[in-house]
């Protein structure tokens, strides 16, 4: 039917679901001046590359008020109706096609607005029972120059202000839309230095992710010098650097595998390999050091890496699929929850999938590559073979004196256990399944007596 509207539909995503900034116009008055500047805003970050829409708030639109006199229309034989259907027919939105614009599809229409008002004046309405009668809308209505009626206010820093809250098309590196929005922001606050008005980012979505990106670079450095500096303790420098290379190769993998299957880099993903960091050198320092003691023997590198495989082989693969095993289930959760859960768990097995093809792989062929000098022309008399002898004599030592007492030392186990479990009974060990991130906004909600006005409510 003639009166149906067409219905809106939003898609709502991660990316749009959220603003990436939170864009905030604040001058020194609520007016005209404000207004155009928060307009010329709006329209400057609709039309940065990744901007999604721009949602105004506090941004009254400029209106053509018809204020019709009664007896006008009465001596004419109008119809307020009369009035408002010829305007709504007049002034409508028409569709005029699509076009493609840097690779993405527009639709494209005609507004039905007007912002002349002699044009609005000069307008003809018919009465219904004479359509043939042409009488000019000045005629019987008064025409004059308004805003829409407001319905949300912005105050920011105890000023009147526009907000302006930008999302992202999907799969936009939200970082550098922020950061393309600052740059922009910062160049419009020199441009308007002088009228009284400024833009500021009142709200960020990087936040997190930056955090996010801070912890997951200070883990895997951490990582990487704990790693390197044990493994050169007791297998030596050009090995060391060989096991500490395959965290920055597991993790490249996993990251570029992670892209082929059109994910990006969010919170969740970088959840996922702190928590995949510290299991990723595992597979890779087993299997060198079986490697490393047979090269200690005398033996071929080629020979060496073969028979350590055979031997390590299985059991790091069985230990490895264990681990993978533990995460799968997370992967099948239903719902909601299960879709966002389910990035974490497909990350932590990536990461291992990969560590494991470059232990068996990699690693071997650049131990072999690199072996120029065989741990067998180390001398005994070596401080590094000094030392591990001494290790493994205080290891022997203790697990001897652990072993000719079992009831003791399975006492003193069991009664850990017991502790551990009373303390999580207790309450002393707090349970937290999802972790609340910091609070960065507050949303106050305010109810105020049906005849508050608005501004008396901000």
């Amino acid at each position: 039917p003639e009166e149906a509207e067409d219905p809106f539909i939003l898609e709502v995503t991660s990316s749009n679901g959220f603003p990436s900034a939170l864009v905030v116009v604040k001058g020194q008055a609520d007016d005209e001046q404000l207004r155009v500047t928060a307009r010329y805003v709006k329209d400057d970050l609709e039309r940065l590359p990744g901007v999604d829409r721009v949602l105004s708030i506090g941004l009254h639109d400029p209106e053509l008020v018809v204020e019709f006199d009664p007896q006008e229309l009465v001596a004419r034989g109008l119809l307020a109706t009369d009035i408002a259907d010829s305007l709504g027919q007049a002034f409508r939105d028409t569709f005029a096609g699509k076009t493609t614009v840097a690779g993405s599809q527009w639709l494209v229409r005609v507004v039905g607005t007007t912002a002349d008002p002699e044009l609005l004046s000069d307008f003809q309405v018919a009465p219904v029972s004479n359509r043939s009668a042409r009488i000019s809308l000045d005629q019987v209505a008064q025409i004059k120059r308004d805003r829409e009626e407001a319905t949300q206010l912005v105050s920011f820093e105890g000023l009147p202000a526009v907000a302006l809250s930008v999302s992202k098309i999907g799969y936009t590196n939200t970082i550098e839309l922020v950061e393309a929005i600052s740059a922009y922001v910062d160049k419009k606050n020199q441009q308007i230095i002088d009228s009284g008005i400024s833009l500021v980012i009142a709200d960020d979505q990087t936040i997190p992710t930056r955090q996010a990106i801070t912890v997951m670079q200070s883990n895997a450095m951490l990582g990487l010098i704990l790693v390197l500096l044990v493994c050169w303790l007791f297998l030596g420098f050009r090995i060391a650097a060989m096991v500490t290379l395959g965290i920055i190769f597991s993790i490249t993998g996993a990251f570029w595998i992670l892209n082929i299957t059109g994910n990006t880099l969010n919170v969740s993903v970088l959840l996922g390999i702190v928590i995949v960091l510290g299991m990723l050198v595992d597979d890779a320092v087993v299997v060198v050091e079986a490697m490393y003691y047979r090269l200690q023997r005398g033996a071929d590198g080629l020979q060496a890496a073969i028979r350590a495989l055979a031997e390590v082989g299985k059991p790091v693969t069985s230990a490895v699929a264990t681990t993978m095993a533990a995460f799968l289930p997370l992967m099948l959760l239903p719902g909601i929850v299960g879709k966002f859960m389910f990035v974490i768990p497909f990350v932590v097995t990536i990461g291992l999938a990969v560590s494991l093809v470059e232990a068996f792989w990699i690693l071997p062929s650049h131990v072999i590559s690199m072996q120029r000098r065989t741990p067998q022309a180390i001398s005994k008399d070596h401080w590094r073979s000094r030392w591990t002898h001494w290790i493994k004599i205080r290891y022997t030592q203790f697990l001897c004196y652990v072993m000719r007492r079992p009831v003791r030392f399975l006492s003193i186990g069991l009664m850990a256990f017991i502790l551990a479990v009373s303390s999580v009974g207790a309450g002393l060990i707090k349970i937290e399944f999802f972790t609340f991130d910091p609070i960065r906004l507050f949303y106050v909600n305010v109810d105020m007596p049906p005849d508050a006005p608005l501004s008396k409510t901000l």
